[in-house]
């Protein structure tokens, strides 16, 4: 597994390509737990550790240069540690410490001191309380304890202090650590791994099991100085505490002012003790935000020890959170924190608006490419459309980065098209360069897309991991997001939906709204012709638009046209089991001119139940599900990626010598969240039926609040789309 904790500056780092690394240092604060105790003894399993001198440690040094070696003792000054035998060594050249101290010495890694065996005593007692409290629980998160620095030369790092006690198999994974780092600018540390047994016997991680790997090059996300450091603590099973200790070091960074720790406080198993302390100069103040969290909770310690300023939050036995269906992302409801060194939105957008502007260069080439995609083309929407299109299908998405210019903002605009790839950001430059070019005002737009948590935007900080573009043609506003190369202009992605956005150029935040249920609509026209013994064959045509088509058309794009009756066969015994394909047609998947539509048509055996003189008719193409409203009360809010709306004719016609006896009465539901609208008609003496329905959802979001009544209006749908049309066989 990767780490649980990610502070805030490595999903940007990650976002923007510049990984992460680090050595060692012991300016921070120490954890409260450990605060003035001794380091436990160490029962290895396996090789034994050399037996240490009385009152002395045996401590290995591994070097990243000259790899590794043992000695009895080390001190620090500043950025230096000292062996016992006088070797000195800088930060740079440390890879990590294993230290084997008698019960009497006391020696920490990053600042943090190993647990001792009452420590550990204590946290197995919590928690296998906290187990019994929630039965079923995977693991107990003990120790939950990050540290963000900034330091005086301007760098950064993140520490963690962790313990989990396993208690499924599932739970085994915490044995597995992952960090990356990108050589010449941050480095990562595996200082400590041990699992520790009921019996007190343990298993130490050795520096020899620590591997460094390079990123896969078939990765869309390319940097050739990154680097993965990587280890699998021994001796994990069920009843093991695991406790580790990892250092995230950005030396070199950018910007020293981009700084923005995070931290969550809660998880799906109970959080014991978890703790975020933020340390800085103390001549700097920290500007930050909480959310979910209690006004008492949401303020900080702060207390200020020589040249640091440290602020603190902490939470206690923390109960675990139970998943619900569709529910939102995680930080959008449990609490957490969020930081920043910046106290106005100003100074932060402009230090990225003047590397987007100077990318956004409209040079001889690129005014050529934009005068030609709009030639003879008079209004923005039709330029816009041509600019829009050209640039999803002609820039692959590949991401290759090196530093915070080209991260934040991009490569320049002719750079992107001259390389035929470029990643999110590199496509919203050269989008609003040719833009430029055509005369129509456009930004880049950085976002945070609603597969996570909502940005922070109370504070100011780039809580991000996209970019995508804001245009104005013929002075509207509008939202395009060119990496998603199956939408429809003026369509754009689902996951850019109700969301913030930061113009940095402009020196704004704007809401995206949630387009209308009409702009992610598919309709469907049907046909049902049934037979006697209750079979029946349905003919569908199907037009889309919005995120159904996007969705649809890039599917189909993946398959081989020669195979689509394969899959279409495949997808139906899924959805319709029993059901023969007889034939389908699929418009051109390429083709973004036109809306995405395809036709099929296809046998039932079983499409309604005889019953002596009757046939039982449940239409399945208008069925819903209502998977969110499993359970009659919610404890979070309902979360969806946009807006949909459907809209179906079905003309069914009966077999010789039957008729329709009985439909149910047409239902109306009007409400914030949900419209719809179904209806039946008997036509031709009841020997058809024409059905129709609209069913629009409304919105991305149902507030707890408002789930009742969602719930309510959900149930009438889902029972009228699951109603019986009664046949009957009439004597001719």
């Amino acid at each position: 597994m990767t780490m649980r904790r990610a502070p805030l500056i490595l999903v940007l780092l990650l976002l923007f390509l510049a990984a992460s690394c680090a050595a060692i240092r012991q300016d921070s604060p120490q954890p409260a737990a450990a605060a003035e105790t001794p380091s436990p003894g160490v029962k290895a399993q396996g090789q034994p550790p050399a037996r240490p001198e009385a009152g002395k440690p045996v401590i290995k040094v591994d070097t990243w240069k000259n790899g590794a070696k043992t000695t009895s003792g080390v001190s620090y000054a500043g950025d230096k540690l000292t062996t016992a035998d006088g070797e000195t060594l800088s930060r740079d050249d440390l890879k990590i410490l294993n230290v084997i101290p008698p019960a009497t010495e006391a020696v920490g890694y990053a600042g943090f001191m190993p647990l001792t065996p009452a420590q550990l005593e204590e946290y197995r007692r919590r928690a296998m309380k906290a187990a019994g409290d929630f039965p079923g629980i995977a693991g107990v998160a003990c120790l939950d304890h990050g540290v963000d620095g900034l330091k005086e030369d301007g760098g950064h790092y993140y520490r963690y202090h962790g313990l989990v006690l396993v208690l499924k198999e599932s739970r085994l994974d915490v044995a597995n650590l992952s960090l990356w780092y990108e050589e010449g600018r941050t480095r990562s540390s595996i200082l400590l791994g041990r699992s520790i047994q009921p019996d007190g016997s343990e298993s130490v991680l050795k520096p020899g099991m620590i591997k460094v790997a390079s990123r896969a090059e078939e990765d869309i996300y390319f940097n050739k100085n990154d680097r993965q450091v990587s280890a699998t603590i021994p001796g994990v099973k069920i009843g093991s505490l695991v406790e580790f200790i990892y250092e995230i070091d950005l030396y070199n960074p950018d910007d020293p002012e981009l700084f923005f720790p995070g931290f969550t406080f809660q998880g799906q198993e109970p959080f014991l003790d978890s703790i975020l302390e933020v340390n800085i100069p103390k001549a700097r103040k920290l500007n930050y935000a909480t959310r979910n969290m209690a006004k008492e909770q949401s303020v900080p310690e702060i207390v200020t020890k020589d040249s640091i300023t440290t602020y603190r939050w902490a939470m206690h036995d923390v109960p675990p959170f139970v998943p619900e269906a569709m529910m939102p992302p995680e930080n959008d409801v449990l609490p957490n924190v969020r930081c920043s060194l910046f106290f106005e939105w100003g100074k932060l957008m402009e230090g990225v608006a003047k590397f987007q502007r100077e990318r956004i260069a409209v040079t001889p080439e690129l005014q050529k490419l934009a005068d030609d995609l709009t030639a003879g083309m008079r209004s923005d929407d039709e330029k816009m459309k041509a600019i829009y299109e050209w640039v999803q299908r002609n820039i692959i998405y590949l991401s290759i980065k090196g530093s915070r210019s080209s991260g934040w903002s991009g490569h320049p605009a002719i750079e992107t098209f001259k390389n035929g790839y470029g990643d999110c950001t590199d496509k919203a430059i050269l989008t609003a360069t040719l833009c430029k070019a055509a005369g129509i005002e456009a930004q880049p737009l950085i976002v945070k897309t609603n597969s996570e948590a909502a940005a922070y935007t109370e504070i100011p900080c780039m809580d991000a991991n996209h970019c995508i573009n804001v245009v104005y043609p013929d002075g509207r506003p509008r939202v395009i997001d060119a990496t998603a190369s199956d939408y429809r202009y003026p369509y754009f992605s689902a996951m850019d939906h109700g969301i913030k956005g930061v113009n940095c150029v402009k020196g704004e935040i704007i809401d995206i709204p949630v387009p209308p249920p009409e702009d992610n609509l598919k309709t469907s026209e049907q046909e049902l012709v049934l037979a006697p013994d209750g079979s029946g064959t349905l003919s569908e045509r199907n037009v889309y638009n919005g995120n159904y088509e996007a969705g649809l058309r890039g599917y189909w794009k993946t398959v081989p046209p020669n195979e689509r009756k394969f899959y279409m066969q495949q997808y139906l015994q899924r959805e319709r089991p029993g059901a023969q394909l007889i034939e389908c047609e699929f418009a051109d998947v390429m083709d973004l001119t036109a809306a995405f539509n395809l036709r099929m048509t296809y046998k039932m055996p079983r499409m309604a139940t005889p019953a002596k003189d009757l046939l039982l008719l449940r239409i399945p193409t208008i069925q819903k599900d209502f998977p969110e409203i499993a359970k009659p009360t919610r404890q979070f809010p309902i979360s969806t990626y946009t807006s949909r709306g459907l809209r179906t004719s079905l003309t069914v016609r009966l077999p010789e010598g039957f008729e329709v006896a009985a439909v149910p009465e047409k239902l109306a539901v009007e409400s914030k969240h949900l419209h719809y609208a179904g209806a039946y008609a008997i036509e031709d003496s009841g020997r058809t039926l024409k059905a129709t329905e609209e069913f629009d959802q409304k919105t991305r979001w149902i507030p707890v609040a408002d789930f009742e009544q969602y719930r309510a209006d959900a149930l009438h749908i889902l029972r009228w789309t699951q109603r019986q049309i009664v046949i009957k066989r009439v004597n001719k």
